[in-house]
């Protein structure tokens, strides 16, 4: 293995290099594949139970479940209705089932586990990456000539030797770039996370990393203003630079771009562990590194700016045509450091974007983040952050709803001569696909109502509800119980999902006690 260092002190205008060593959404016009098999649903009966219409079906041998013909197009509303029935156990949709997809470049089976521990592999069966997505290399170039790259690129531009090509002149860039998007699936080289992604070089860093917070703000104002939808940038300066600030925010806010970064290699000498920007601004996903074992890289930095972690040891990706390892076909190499995570993390949002155009930069965020792998500490920590990321669960999410609760249950506490109580609950889409839900009570009870009982919850967002618990029928104290039953419509997942909920009805609730007090020395006690 290769190992690429460098060690610089920085200057408030240089930026340090941080390496350490080195279901798709359709347009309208389009027609969606269908995700479940029309004219037919899978339904599965309680022991002892007979539905005619479940009846008409053809058996599956010994797991007692039965294919069902139904009319096309009422599959889902099929599904839903016979889900109400208590003799059902339980009834979906006759998913489709595809193949796995697996690139034939090379280098993928072999070197490239960084990959597979992210589940790239699985998310590609989702969606592989489409052009309408432009990722931002802003670094040392890329090699124009290079093999798995040349296909993917769009014009360009040179901040440091304005006029001439973004010809990468380091190596760097090339390797950041083919870890977010190499040309894949071509019998060449290796695979990129994203395979449809087009490359937008842009040169801010000279031959040996260096450049200038000048350079780098002008950098991704102009890959902002020029079709870059992700941006990645694998460097940064422990100096806090309003100019890089103000470029970032224009990029975020104005722009409605992802703006990716490494934190940082000098996490693992002793206590110096600096603050690099752009990483720790608050509009950029911060990138720490992971290994083939899932632990922190010895050299990644920890702190608040972490935000999720991503294979940042032994990468091969793409360098200069050339001077590569040869055992990797000359074009290739190993390299280490948060600079290889972050391109990770760019090449997984170009292929949620791709799978799903209408998420906004935030919730391309959030998907990230909330589906990754959490590692270390419970819930987000300093080493890294809400966690290593997951290409598929992100994919899977960005491309279905996701039904959940704000609280696992629900429990009531009332006296008899109580009216009724309330309690408000949110339902909550954690997904990127907005979705109908419905709640229903089983068993029915009369003491329940949820209001409202039906709606729709948009895209990574939540809806309350309120229960509703009064004494109607209730006329003695006891426990009484019942469950709301939530289902999703489409593709969902987590659905159905079950609330318990419980009312205890107490004689008296609060009681006032007084104490007696007695004088021993009054005559008569």
């Amino acid at each position: 293995m290769v190992a690429w260092g460098y060690r610089t002190v920085v200057s408030v205008l240089l930026l340090a290099l941080l390496l350490c060593s080195a279901v798709r959404t359709y347009a309208d016009d389009e027609q969606s594949p269908p995700t479940y098999t029309p004219g037919r649903i899978l339904v599965k009966l309680r022991p002892g139970v007979a539905i005619q219409e479940v009846s008409d079906g053809k058996p599956i041998p010994r797991i007692g479940v039965t294919s069902v013909p139904v009319e096309e197009g009422k599959e889902l509303e099929t599904v839903q209705r016979l889900r109400q029935s208590p003799g059902v156990e339980f009834a979906e949709p006759d998913y489709i089932v595809r193949a796995f997809v697996e690139p034939n470049d090379p280098l993928f089976s072999f070197y490239q586990w960084n990959l597979k521990i992210i589940r790239a592999d699985a998310a590609w069966d989702i969606d592989v990456g489409k052009d309408n997505v432009t990722v931002a290399v802003i670094d040392t170039g890329v090699d124009l000539s290079h093999p798995d790259l040349a296909t993917k690129l769009v014009p360009g531009i040179n901040m440091m030797y304005p006029g001439l090509p973004p010809q990468d002149d380091n190596g760097h860039g090339s390797h950041v770039a083919g870890i977010a998007a190499a040309a894949s699936n071509n019998g060449t080289g290796v695979a990129g996370i994203s395979w449809g992604a087009k490359i937008l070089p842009v040169k801010v860093l000279d031959a040996f990393g260096m450049g200038s917070v000048a350079d780098l703000a002008q950098g991704i104002i102009w890959a902002a203003d020029h079709g870059a939808r992700v941006m990645n940038i694998s460097s940064g300066t422990p100096e806090l630079s309003q100019t890089l600030e103000d470029a970032v925010n224009y990029a975020h806010d104005t722009k409605g771009i992802l703006i990716v970064s490494s934190v940082g290699n000098d996490g693992g000498f002793g206590g110096f562990n600096p603050t690099y920007y752009p990483a720790s601004f608050p509009n950029v996903v911060g990138v720490a590194a992971t290994d083939s074992n899932d632990r922190r890289a010895t050299f990644s930095e920890r702190g608040p700016f972490v935000d999720v972690a991503a294979p940042g040891v032994s990468i091969v990706s793409c360098v200069l045509t050339g001077l590569g390892t040869p055992a990797l076909g000359g074009d290739y190499e190993y390299l280490s450091g948060t600079s290889m995570s972050s391109p990770h993390v760019a090449g997984l949002a170009a292929l949620i974007w791709s799978a799903n155009t209408s998420l906004s930069n935030e919730q391309v965020a959030r998907l990230i983040e909330s589906t990754a792998v959490d590692l270390g500490l419970p819930g987000q920590d300093t080493f890294y952050g809400y966690g290593r990321i997951d290409a598929y669960a992100a994919a899977r999410a960005a491309t279905s709803g996701i039904l959940s609760m704000s609280a696992g249950s629900a429990k009531f506490l009332t006296e008899l001569n109580a009216r009724q109580s309330t309690r408000v609950l949110n339902i909550a889409n954690l997904g990127g696909v907005s979705f109908d839900w419905t709640a229903t009570i089983s068993p029915t009870v009369p003491w329940l109502t949820v209001t409202p009982a039906s709606g729709r919850v948009g895209q990574l967002s939540t809806r309350p509800v309120t229960l509703t618990a009064s004494l109607t029928g209730i006329s003695s104290a006891g426990a009484y119980t019942t469950s709301v039953i939530l289902n999703g419509q489409g593709d969902v997942q987590n659905s159905p999902v079950l609330l318990p909920v419980s009312l205890e009805v107490v004689d008296r609730l609060n009681g006032h006690y007084l104490p007696l007090v007695i004088n021993s020395n009054v005559p008569g006690w």
